[in-house]
């Protein structure tokens, strides 16, 4: 009746909270009892691990590998393989052992929960608990638990009566209900001694991102790049000592787990003192192998250099986007686009895989202060490729899109002519460049235009129109498009 005590102590603590709470009781099972092994299974917990390494991907998901240490009776065993993860997916479980055979394995999640508790103990004896109005004592009387709804239903004293659930205490944790899911595997062996266990599943819960944090200098033709992993747990687990290795690059799953998002607590590595890595090109994705061993937490952020980049060149377009289409409507002024563009190779000082992730921008003004310029989502990009990112508009650089002619040719198939003017003003001191581009139906003809465009792709046409200081610049272009 150990236990029955201990539940007695913390539903004394706990009457103040409200009487129609379902969790008094099975929560103090919880917390009295938690990792509590049955007399017939051998717990193997995180103290008995012997290497631990941990694979993570961009999408949810990570592969866990370790080693535990054994020491077995000879025969058959029943063990309780504790800490690992909560959010394991068993149908990737795999476990072996030199000298070990492994006969059956199982993960559990019936767990301890207010409900299931009282749902154990239907037509099994309870105590009742009252309070003496006077003296405060408390009493327990037997009971016959026959129903679990809104309230409790027992049959106590040849009486059947309704009692709210907190006036139920119980004098057992029922068996096979557990405080948090458990990995059981029963494992034979000839002779008696000790082994090892490898351990190796899939998780849900781990995922990591990359940020990137740039320093464009005071012109805006270079910048400084930190790399940084952001790594977050959210499996409900903690991991310790672990080697760590990230994958970038997305891999398909049949039936992916929802990762959890709770966030307790960020912890940043101060130092990129260690050499990172370069990444390795693996099956079509890219490896980063961290240098030491890393913890962990339960719910933690953790963020860990990868790399620096010095004088990346990069070039700052401001552009204009026009979309004519079948009778368009004149949308007003905008402001032109800032784009930061860049070259990923090494003669621009990168040529490196970079992992998707958030590029934040910086702009030096002088030597003691910087503004934030903007931000935004850098897809995984091999060494070799173009990069453009959008920070935002240019207060002082405005476009006006105008329909200044349009004529159905024919109306069956949706041909038609348009003619577009974009008038495109400058507030700088200093002239601009503002680069237009079209972004057209298929079957466009160009028919007429101010200056000659660049044929980018099946869809777009690109002007690069110069705008003096303080002035005004006018582009104009007729198209017909024949789908």
């Amino acid at each position: 009746m150990e236990l029955f005590g201990l539940l007695h102590d913390f539903r004394r603590l706990s009457m103040a909270r409200s009487r129609g709470c379902l969790g008094i009781a099975a929560l103090s099972v919880g917390l009295m009892v938690a990792g509590v092994a049955t007399a017939a299974e051998q717990r193997v917990d995180a103290a008995a691990r012997n290497a631990l390494s941990l694979t993570v991907y961009n999408n949810d998901l990570a592969l866990v590998s370790e080693t535990r240490q054994l020491n077995l009776a000879a025969g058959e065993t029943r063990l309780l393989l504790d800490d690992v993860s909560a959010a394991l997916r068993p149908e990737t479980l795999l476990l072996a052992g030199p000298d070990l055979k492994i006969l059956e394995q199982s993960f559990t999640t019936d767990l301890i929960t207010p409900r299931r508790l009282l749902e154990t103990h239907v037509g099994r004896r309870v105590k009742v608990v009252s309070v003496h109005p006077q003296s405060g004592e408390e009493r327990f009387e037997d009971a016959e638990l026959l129903a679990v709804s809104e309230g409790a239903v027992v049959r106590r004293a040849g009486r059947i009566e309704v009692l709210p659930v907190d006036r139920i205490a119980f004098g057992q944790l029922p068996e096979g209900l557990r405080v948090r899911p458990a990995l059981l595997a029963t494992v034979a062996r000839e002779q008696a001694g000790t082994g090892e266990l490898q351990m190796r599943y899939l998780t849900g819960g781990l995922n990591w991102r990359a940020d990137y944090v740039a320093e464009l200098n005071e012109s805006g033709q270079s910048m400084s790049l930190t790399a940084l992993v952001t790594l977050e747990n959210s499996s409900g687990s903690e991991f310790r000592d672990a080697e760590l290795r990230l994958v970038a690059g997305d891999v398909n799953q049949v039936a992916p787990r929802p990762g959890l998002r709770k966030v307790m607590q960020v912890e940043m590595a101060a130092s990129f003192g260690d050499a990172m890595p370069a990444p390795r090109s693996l099956a079509e994705r890219y490896l980063y192998e961290l240098p030491g061993r890393f913890d962990l937490a339960a719910g933690e952020i953790k963020q860990i250099p990868l790399f620096v980049a010095e004088d990346v060149a990069v070039r700052r377009i401001f552009r204009v986007t026009d979309r004519p289409g079948y009778n368009s409507e004149n949308p007003g002024p905008v402001n032109a686009d800032i784009v930061l563009a860049l070259n990923n190779s090494q003669e621009s000082g990168l040529g490196r895989p970079l992992p998707a992730g958030t590029l934040r921008v910086y702009q030096t003004i002088d030597a003691t202060a910087r503004i934030f310029s903007g931000e935004d989502t850098l897809a995984h990009a091999a060494a070799g490729t173009s990069l453009e990112l959008r920070l935002g508009g240019a207060f002082d650089l405005s476009a006006e899109p105008r329909q200044v002619d349009f004529r159905r040719l024919d109306k069956s198939s949706g041909s038609f002519q348009t003619m577009r003017a974009i008038f495109l003003k400058n507030a700088k001191e200093e002239a601009v460049e503002i680069e237009v581009i079209a972004v057209l139906p298929r079957g466009w003809r160009m028919l007429e235009e101010s200056q000659a465009h660049e044929k980018l792709d099946a869809q777009r046409a690109r002007w690069r129109v110069a705008v003096s200081a303080g002035g005004e610049s006018e582009l104009r272009y007729r198209v017909q498009v024949t789908p």
